[in-house]
């Protein structure tokens, strides 16, 4: 089992929630569609506008729902990579002021990182070496100087003892 995984469904829901003062409830949910086996997402702005985009992981590598500001979300752009994406997560890691994208898969020990064209577009991936099996990465300056780093979690998954 992945940490995180959001299943074998095909679509993710939008929560939107209630402007009340201490009211912890939401108002309306909304179900879009990604593409094949959807297995992990975050969130920025990766095409430059002032909303929120997401980026799901799939069988078939990510894709970029571009965010109207209204609670919706685009149709599906795909950006092919394999192997299979396991996690994903964005920055700025060139410091050109784009979000880029990096994901890995749980086959191999790399993170690919994608920089990002500021129109939800993406380059050829850079393969960067990690431990065995990263599972899951976040994106953050973790050392202060400016710079988004990333972290890996990655380890091997304990079989089960026979009887």
């Amino acid at each position: 089992m992945r940490p995180f995984a959001l299943g074998s469904s095909i679509a993710f829901a939008v929560l939107l929630a209630r402007a009340a003062v201490a009211d912890l409830s939401f108002v309306t949910r909304t179900d879009f569609p990604t593409g094949p086996g959807p297995t992990a997402m975050t969130v920025g702005r990766v095409n430059e506008d002032r909303f929120a985009d997401l980026v799901v992981t799939d069988d078939h590598g990510f894709s970029v729902l571009f965010g109207s500001g209204r609670g919706t979300f685009s149709t599906p752009l795909a950006v092919r990579g394999q192997p299979r994406p396991d996690c994903v997560a964005v920055g700025d890691f060139d410091g050109d002021g784009r979000l880029d994208v990096a994901w890995a898969s749980g086959i191999e020990p790399q993170v690919r990182v994608q920089r990002g064209d500021g129109m939800g577009g993406f380059g050829t991936p850079q393969h960067l070496r990690t431990g065995p099996h990263p599972y899951t990465i976040w994106a953050i300056d973790v050392n202060n100087d400016r710079h988004t780093d990333l972290i890996v979690g990655h380890g091997t998954i304990a079989s089960p003892e026979a009887p």
